[in-house]
């Protein structure tokens, strides 16, 4: 064999090398469904908290494994009359999430984590959310705070914490 022709071989093998180490690790975008948590605020207690739990296999089509995911955005909004000044915290598996302040009127326009100057994110929490995602663990997303005035009926003030989300996975053979 020529070395002209040794070169081409030993080339052409050398340049199919990196594909095929990439071939096993071929991912593919995932539809996410978003985290939807609401929390009702009990009456005659101007204290408040609850947990949610959120098993991460019933976000996503079954057949994959998540590789990663992007949280896009987590809002917070009020519904129900206003108890006026409110603030507390959004935790993930323990780990802080994001912390709020505000007016509950304010609030009734769900407000971002990305845009609002109500909410301080916690990069801790957001990193305990995506990894717990990507694991398959349940997340445990709790909300806890205390409002001006208290809640006159049962179910009439509620807390939502909204996270739409994409990903990409692999089958799960």
């Amino acid at each position: 064999m020529s070395n002209r022709t040794l070169a081409s071989v030993a080339l052409a093998a050398f340049s199919l090398t990196p594909c095929l180490a990439f071939a096993d690790d071929l991912s593919t975008q995932v539809s996410v469904r978003p985290i939807n948590a609401t929390y009702f605020i009990e009456p005659d207690s101007t204290s408040y908290s609850g947990n949610v739990t959120i098993d991460p296999a019933s976000l996503h089509d079954p057949r994959y494994k998540l590789k990663s995911i992007a949280i896009t955005d987590i809002t917070i909004a009020t519904k129900g009359p206003d108890l006026g000044t409110f603030s507390g915290t959004v935790k993930i598996n323990g780990v802080n999430l994001f912390t709020y302040t505000g007016q509950w009127k304010a609030f009734e326009t769900a407000q971002s984590l990305l845009k609002s100057q109500w909410l301080k994110k916690n990069q801790s929490g957001i990193n305990a959310l995506t990894d717990a995602l990507i694991r398959g663990k349940p997340v445990v997303m709790s909300v806890s705070g205390i409002a001006e005035k208290a809640p006159t009926a049962k179910n009439a003030n509620s807390i939502t914490v909204y996270a739409p989300m994409h990903g990409s996975g692999l089958a799960d053979n």
